[in-house]
């Protein structure tokens, strides 16, 4: 499957009620922020979110300058429905010159940030099991 954005509207019976997913990164890691699990039988999983699918969009709003508190706080504020926007597919290598394209570009100072173009030996690389794997992230 190609990469493609997913629109889902995740709606849950009452406020005490979990959504049933967990998030992990944010831009306060510099990572791009997705769903680390996704429980049986909740809510996301009812809407078909799936683990390892990029966040986009909550609400509306995109995600990439919020850190994993303030879209975590976005989430708990919505009521009972919440609308996310995410990334799936086989070949999804997050690309931060698609989310900020002026960070390669001429600054100010005359200087020049760094380009490197993405090979497939790169791609292929960063796509491995490294170790550094995460630990389950609570409800």
């Amino acid at each position: 499957m190609v990469k493609k954005l997913i629109q889902m509207t995740i709606e849950r019976d009452n406020l005490q009620q979990k959504w049933g997913f967990s998030l992990q990164g944010g831009q306060e890691m510099s990572l791009t922020l997705k769903v680390a699990s996704v429980k049986k039988f909740t809510p996301a999983s009812i809407a078909g979110l799936e683990k390892m699918d990029y966040v986009y969009t909550v609400n509306g709003k995109e995600v990439f300058q919020l850190t994993q508190e303030e879209v975590a706080k976005e989430i708990k504020n919505s009521g009972k429905q919440i609308i996310l926007e995410v990334e799936r597919g086989e070949f999804i290598v997050p690309s931060f010159a698609e989310i900020w394209p002026e960070l390669g570009k001429k600054k100010e100072d005359g200087g020049r940030g760094k380009q490197r173009p993405m090979s497939m030996e790169y791609i292929l690389e960063a796509m491995q099991h490294h170790g550094l794997g995460h630990m389950p992230q609570p409800d």
